[in-house]
């Protein structure tokens, strides 16, 4: 794909004057809305906590960024959260260490909350004045996020947004998604399902990710011959999924389909085993962290599922390398999380290098088109400029029995099943409803 580059390292300059020009207009509303700063830190270069200020580009002698990182740090997302921000600290580190670019992050909570989100959004641009913003983890937060950072002139990265409405009817011209779309990851995984059950049925978070990941996988699965016997939205967040489950145990499908995330899903996966239903499980959306939450007996159990990005996933040297760092900088297991946050703050900072500029509207052109140059999956990834999503490839991974589960030097519980290609499994942008 083409590269479409601009004028090089004007550092800090563009969306900061956009703002100034654009005087009350770019404030209104905030009256009330911008809270105390509460859930808020400032991390220097390298991922160390500091006591704030803005770094100079000491590294490098290069240019300096200040980047909002926005995602959940609290409620059934936190953990997915964290990931997002380990991730972007890795990259901060990678930035500062091969591009001398020195980049400032300033966290904020969004309490899995679309109007917590777009006050600390609020906050952070226009108190903190950072250059971009990345995060979001809930696909509501992140497109209510996402259009006002469009509105005013600010880049940004919605970092584990899925819902197909994001880079759909809800895009918005400075914002990009890292991650893979609800279609992307059902047309993935549709095939498989419908060899691993004749038929299903589809419990889904009832919001705008589970809605659009439901409405995926009942395509890809009549696509491939598969029957859906019926479908149950349920309330998120929940600790009770017993009578959606007994729903879905009495449809008389072979398989259930699970479009739920987080915390929840993992209270899912366990009161499904608790009670015994004698079902095949799938879904379209795989994290990792989840089935870490409840046990290797469980997650023996959970069948086959689409993946944005796993540890089992084939990855190119600098993937296999990211995966060790990860557990050796964070003491952590790598997962999709990682390499979203990753993703999303590399990109935006590499954008801003190469149009010279931190104007939102100059690091979208930037990115549009854009071949990344040395990706973590293996296989093409580029940015599409029509909707702005990142087409790449996509995995599907399959639990491995229990004795074949590892946990060093990470914890590696899942085997990969297969790779589609990104543009085999995206949506047009015609078909998208997403109108740049």
């Amino acid at each position: 794909m083409p590269e479409r580059s601009g004028s090089r390292k004007q550092a800090r300059i563009g969306r900061r004057t956009y703002i100034a020009g654009a005087g009350a207009a770019a404030l209104t509303g905030l009256s009330g809305c911008l809270g105390n700063g509460e859930g808020d830190d400032t991390e220097g270069s390298g991922g160390d906590d500091t006591s704030g200020g803005t770094t100079t580009g000491e590294a490098g002698g290069g240019s300096s960024y200040k980047i909002g990182v926005i995602t959940a740090r609290s409620g059934s997302y936190s953990f997915l959260g964290e990931g997002e921000l380990q991730g972007a600290k890795l990259a901060q580190k990678d930035l500062a260490d091969e591009h001398g670019v020195d980049v400032e992050i300033v966290t904020a909570d969004t309490e899995t909350d679309p109007n917590t989100g777009l006050e600390r959004m609020k906050r952070l641009v226009n108190e903190e004045e950072v250059d971009a913003v990345l995060g979001g983890v809930s696909s509501s937060v992140a497109i209510k996020m996402g259009n006002w950072a469009s509105d005013n002139g600010v880049a940004y990265m919605a970092a584990g947004s899925h819902s197909d409405q994001t880079t759909g009817g809800k895009c918005a011209a400075n914002m990009f998604r890292p991650t893979c779309s609800n279609s992307m990851l059902a047309n993935a995984l549709g095939s498989q399902m419908a060899d691993y059950a004749d038929s299903w049925y589809v419990m889904y978070a009832d919001y705008t990710w589970g809605q659009t990941g439901r409405d995926a996988i009942k395509k890809s699965v009549k696509a491939q011959g598969g029957e859906i016997t019926g479908e149950i939205g349920t309330p998120f967040p929940s600790q009770d999924y017993t009578q959606y489950l007994n729903e879905a145990a009495n449809s008389g499908a072979e398989g259930l389909a699970v479009v739920i995330a987080g915390t929840d899903q993992r209270i899912v996966t366990e009161q499904f085993n608790d009670a015994g239903i004698d079902m095949k499980m799938a879904g379209p959306l795989f994290e990792e962290s989840v089935f870490w939450g409840v046990g290797k007996e469980a997650t023996s159990n959970v069948g086959v599922w689409a993946a944005p990005w796993a540890a089992s996933s084939p990855s190119t040297e600098k993937g296999e390398a990211f995966k060790q760092r990860i557990a050796d900088e964070f003491d952590a297991s790598p997962f999709s999380r990682h390499y979203m946050g990753y993703t999303s703050m590399e990109q935006l900072v590499l954008a801003a290098e190469r149009a010279g500029s931190t104007e939102g509207a100059e690091i979208s052109a930037a990115l549009e088109g854009h071949e990344l140059e040395a990706p973590i999956k293996d296989g093409d990834v580029y940015w599409r400029e029509g909707d702005h999503q990142l087409i790449q490839p996509v995995d599907t991974v399959e639990a491995l029995p229990q004795d074949e589960m590892q946990d060093d030097p990470y914890k590696s519980w899942f085997k990969h099943t297969s790779t589609s290609a990104g543009d085999d499994v995206a949506r047009s942008v015609a078909d998208t409803g997403c109108s740049l």
